[in-house]
Protein backbone atom coordinates (compact mmCIF):
# COMPACT_ATOMS: atom_id res chain seq x y z
CA UNK A 1 0.00 0.00 0.00
CA UNK A 2 2.82 2.43 0.76
CA UNK A 3 4.05 1.92 -2.81
CA UNK A 4 1.63 4.61 -3.95
CA UNK A 5 3.31 7.27 -1.79
CA UNK A 6 6.46 7.44 -3.94
CA UNK A 7 5.27 10.51 -5.92
CA UNK A 8 5.23 12.81 -2.89
CA UNK A 9 9.02 13.24 -2.54
CA UNK A 10 9.23 13.80 -6.31
CA UNK A 11 6.49 16.40 -6.08
CA UNK A 12 8.39 18.29 -3.37
CA UNK A 13 11.59 18.01 -5.41
CA UNK A 14 9.87 19.54 -8.43
CA UNK A 15 7.92 22.25 -6.57
CA UNK A 16 10.79 23.52 -4.39
CA UNK A 17 12.44 25.60 -7.17
CA UNK A 18 9.07 27.01 -8.15
CA UNK A 19 8.32 28.06 -4.57
CA UNK A 20 11.70 29.77 -4.39
CA UNK A 21 11.04 31.70 -7.59
CA UNK A 22 7.43 32.69 -6.89
CA UNK A 23 7.36 33.09 -3.10
CA UNK A 24 11.04 33.66 -2.23
CA UNK A 25 11.02 30.62 0.09
CA UNK A 26 14.59 29.78 1.09
CA UNK A 27 14.99 26.13 2.01
CA UNK A 28 18.64 26.55 2.92
CA UNK A 29 20.83 29.62 2.85
CA UNK A 30 24.27 29.30 1.26
CA UNK A 31 26.37 30.87 -1.42
CA UNK A 32 26.91 29.42 -4.89
CA UNK A 33 30.26 27.82 -4.05
CA UNK A 34 28.84 25.92 -1.07
CA UNK A 35 25.81 24.75 -3.02
CA UNK A 36 27.92 23.52 -5.95
CA UNK A 37 30.42 21.79 -3.65
CA UNK A 38 27.65 19.97 -1.77
CA UNK A 39 25.69 19.04 -4.89
CA UNK A 40 28.64 17.77 -6.89
CA UNK A 41 29.98 15.73 -3.98
CA UNK A 42 26.55 14.24 -3.34
CA UNK A 43 25.97 13.39 -7.01
CA UNK A 44 29.38 11.79 -7.48
CA UNK A 45 29.13 9.64 -4.36
CA UNK A 46 25.53 8.74 -5.14
CA UNK A 47 26.42 7.62 -8.68
CA UNK A 48 29.39 5.60 -7.42
CA UNK A 49 27.26 3.77 -4.84
CA UNK A 50 24.43 3.15 -7.31
CA UNK A 51 26.79 1.79 -9.93
CA UNK A 52 28.45 -0.44 -7.36
CA UNK A 53 25.19 -1.83 -6.00
CA UNK A 54 22.99 -1.95 -9.11
CA UNK A 55 25.39 -1.48 -12.03
CA UNK A 56 24.59 -4.74 -13.77
CA UNK A 57 20.80 -4.54 -13.50
CA UNK A 58 19.72 -0.91 -13.85
CA UNK A 59 20.72 2.45 -15.27
CA UNK A 60 20.49 5.17 -12.61
CA UNK A 61 19.66 8.12 -14.89
CA UNK A 62 17.02 6.22 -16.86
CA UNK A 63 15.51 5.00 -13.61
CA UNK A 64 15.30 8.57 -12.34
CA UNK A 65 13.47 9.73 -15.47
CA UNK A 66 10.97 6.87 -15.29
CA UNK A 67 10.32 7.65 -11.61
CA UNK A 68 9.53 11.26 -12.51
CA UNK A 69 7.17 10.08 -15.26
CA UNK A 70 5.47 7.63 -12.87
CA UNK A 71 4.97 10.47 -10.39
CA UNK A 72 2.10 11.79 -12.50
CA UNK A 73 0.27 8.46 -12.49
CA UNK A 74 0.96 7.96 -8.78
CA UNK A 75 -0.51 11.33 -7.92
CA UNK A 76 -3.63 10.50 -9.90
CA UNK A 77 -4.01 7.30 -7.88
CA UNK A 78 -3.35 9.01 -4.55
CA UNK A 79 -5.72 11.91 -5.14
CA UNK A 80 -8.39 9.82 -6.86
CA UNK A 81 -8.51 11.63 -10.19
Amino acid sequence: MTFWFFPFPRLVFMLAPLSYILFNVKIFVSNVDEAIAYTLTYMIVNMMVQNYLFGSVRWPWVSNYTNIARRVFGECNCFGR
